[in-house]
């Protein structure tokens, strides 16, 4: 609804009438896999359609909330006005999302221009004074005569506050520059974002300028041929399957600064103005709805609820950790001056610490994950995380095999409550690295949960992209991160 659309991606649509074009939109995209749970996720929109797509999914948006503000203020009651802007967010979220999460996966452009759209719908549907009044009238009249449940009523004073921190209370004339502030942020967010995902940096190492990478993780660089019989160079991307082991394992410390250095100022000359801009518009806007900045305006809905009680956490835990951390300091200091000589005037640089970090690992706690990954097939590993979380939560995974993705390495799984083997919803597991690709470990919740009147509910499907470094063999790299299942599955 306008909780979730104000604040990031939008969840688009409502069925609000029985002819609405979005139920065009179902016929085309709203299927079943294999498993016979409604999944509407598609992945193989062209360029073209997903245009077009993004367009009828906008304009049904529009007329359902249309239909939704034209409801005369006598009959308007928590259906017509809440539970209908609901059902519709909740169907057509997955059409939205087809034309949206491909910019992390594969058609940046077209679906990087849908999200563009989308987003600026939002922004002016989360801040239109009729909507506003609609619910108005049904926040004032109608809703204190219905029985409601708490989760009704929750949604209705969610509602509520979000309309104000909106800024519906506002003059229209500051109305007008908090809107334009916002859609300038948003447009900032994903014009950086896309600076990030499209950055090419690389850079050519010699054999002697990667000594101390083990060599299977060697053998899945790219490999560049010397001129004139020259000495065979090796690509590394800043991308973080490549830029975290050679920062751990490098022994050469130029090497480790070069790509230390271009990583701190990756897309930094696109993306700098782009950062301060944001900072100094959200630090207005605040101003503008009555907050003293921007953090307070953010942690009013978080547990902390103010700046005050997050810097109170912050220093209580930092006179408890400094001595610790302090003493790690110094060991790192003791073990440079070791390996490099040097005076007393010997420091920990940036590009430094990861690999002194993992020196102290393997001297004070013997571990050393080349070793100990020859011991963990993929596979294995793979199962046995997923087996982690399927006993600590009590569900049970299923692959779905053939089922429909973006990629062919993107595996699919159903989630089942164990005990009563009740559907809650699917995931998609996406671990490679390729061309295009969104550059680090993310997860996406695709599409919101959501209860029919009819009784019914919606899946939840989710995805988590991440990119395990290829290794010869069958081990698992010991530079992939941990596999974790979308939390939103896991919300019992």
């Amino acid at each position: 609804m306008l909780r979730a659309m104000s604040k990031g991606r939008p969840r688009t649509c409502v069925r609000l009438c029985q002819q609405q074009p979005w139920q065009a939109l179902g016929r085309r995209l709203f299927s079943a896999d294999g498993k016979g749970f409604p999944n509407a996720l598609r992945f193989d929109l062209s360029a073209a359609e997903i245009a077009k797509t993004s367009h009828e999914v906008m304009e049904s948006y529009k007329k359902g909330y249309g239909r939704m503000v034209s409801v005369p203020s006598r009959e308007r009651n928590f259906q017509n006005t809440l539970q209908g802007i609901a059902d519709l967010d909740a169907y057509c979220s997955a059409v939205s999302e087809s034309c949206v999460f491909p910019s992390y996966v594969s058609v940046r452009d077209a679906a990087g221009a849908a999200n563009k759209a989308l987003s600026e719908l939002a922004i002016e549907t989360a801040m239109r004074e009729d909507i506003f009044k609609a619910f108005t009238e049904y926040y004032n009249h109608t809703m204190p005569q219905e029985t409601l449940t708490p989760v009704q009523r929750r949604l209705i004073e969610k509602t509520m506050h979000d309309f104000k921190k909106n800024g519906l209370m506002l003059s229209p004339e500051k109305r007008e520059q908090l809107k334009a502030m916002r859609k300038k942020m948003s447009d900032n967010a994903i014009t950086f974002q896309k600076n990030l995902n499209e950055d090419t940096t690389a850079f050519y190492f010699s054999r002697e300028e990667l000594d101390g990478l083990p060599q299977d993780f060697l053998d899945g660089l790219e490999k560049v041929d010397g001129q004139e019989g020259g000495a065979t160079k090796y690509k590394v991307s800043l991308r973080y399957p490549e830029l975290l082991p050679v920062m751990r394992y490098a022994n050469n410390a130029e090497t480790r600064r070069k790509l230390d250095t271009a990583n701190a100022a990756r897309s930094m000359r696109e993306n700098t103005p782009l950062l301060e801009e944001t900072l100094a518009l959200r630090h207005e806007a605040a101003l503008l709805l009555g907050y003293e900045d921007h953090a307070s305006y953010v942690l009013e809905d978080r547990m902390a609820k103010n700046p005050a009680h997050v810097l109170d956490f912050i220093n209580e835990l930092s006179v408890k950790v400094e001595p610790l951390a302090r003493r790690e300091w110094e060991k790192m200091i003791a073990l440079k001056k070791a390996t490099v000589g040097g005076s007393d005037n010997v420091t920990i640089d940036s590009h430094d610490f990861t690999f002194y970090n993992q020196r102290i690992l393997e001297r004070d706690y013997q571990v050393d994950e080349n070793l100990i990954k020859d011991y963990f097939p993929f596979e294995t590993v793979t199962e046995g995380m997923l087996g982690v979380y399927q006993d600590i939560l009590g569900l049970r995974f299923e692959e779905l095999n053939d089922a429909h993705t973006w990629h062919r390495d993107v595996r699919m799984y159903a989630v089942y409550d164990r005990s009563t083997n009740a559907f809650m919803g699917q995931f998609y597991l996406d671990l490679w690295p390729r061309e295009g690709k969104y550059p680090h470990a993310a997860v996406f919740p695709l599409v919101p949960s959501h209860h029919f009147p009819s009784g019914s509910s919606s899946d939840i499907p989710a995805s988590f992209l991440a990119h395990l470094h290829p290794v010869t063999g069958n081990a698992c790299s010991p530079f992939a991160r941990v596999i974790m299942v979308p939390r939103k599955l896991t919300r019992r």
